[in-house]
């Protein structure tokens, strides 16, 4: 019997290689991916393999196609996956998918604010600055806080300022700053700070009933 038109060999429709560029993966953080080819052979039939040693953690499910990982070392990893289909005794291999995943981490503060006090009126300045993972860089740094746009931050240098001016001014704010990588992975560093005021000569003489000598 001759089957016209007919392909057994598998051929994938969903391959970790065609997300573009290299798959970027956090350390630590888990990722799982499902590989999927078609055949003329029954579904049952078809297989999924590793072409060569998977990383420590990682597995392929065979019958499904889930590749699961959690990676928790930095680097640089070559991920070769086939389609395989039986047809009686004989199998139909597709052409492998090779894939290449690099494992990073979120960047890290390298100077941080803590939390602090301050006099007002008056400015607080602080420069935060931070450090990617290798081959990668930062892109950005933003603020969250409960002060209004009294606190800022420069989104390129770091460079943050809080001006309180009034009595209303007094109170503990939060500050959670955060910085951005090429990836969009992030680190956000929270601070409180305590904000006073000066008390002035003239208010201390009005407090304690004092309104001058005679």
């Amino acid at each position: 019997i001759t089957l016209t038109g007919t392909t057994f060999v598998p051929a994938f429709d969903s391959a970790l290689s065609e997300i573009d560029q290299d798959t970027v993966l956090l350390e630590g953080k888990a990722f799982e991916f499902t590989y999927s080819a078609e055949s003329s052979a029954t579904e049952d039939s078809l297989r999924y393999v590793a072409a060569n040693t998977l990383p420590s953690g990682a597995t392929l499910n065979s019958e499904t196609g889930v590749f699961s990982w959690t990676p928790v070392s930095f680097g640089e990893y070559s991920i070769k996956v086939y389609a395989e289909a039986f047809v009686g005794d004989t199998s139909y291999v597709s052409a492998t998918d090779e894939a290449t995943i690099i494992v990073t981490a979120a960047p890290t503060f390298t100077a941080s604010l803590g939390d602090t006090s301050f006099v007002a009126p008056d400015t607080l300045e602080f420069t935060y600055e931070a450090e990617s993972a290798q081959g990668q860089s930062i892109t950005s740094f933003s603020i969250d806080s409960s002060y209004g746009g009294k606190a800022e931050i420069d989104a390129s240098t770091g460079e943050f300022s809080f001006y309180a001016d009034s009595i209303a001014d007094q109170g503990v704010y939060t500050i959670a700053v955060t910085v951005t990588d090429n990836n969009g992975y992030t680190a956000t560093d929270s601070v409180t700070i305590t904000v006073e005021m000066a008390i002035e000569f003239g208010d201390v003489g009005a407090s304690a009933g004092v309104t001058g000598l005679d």
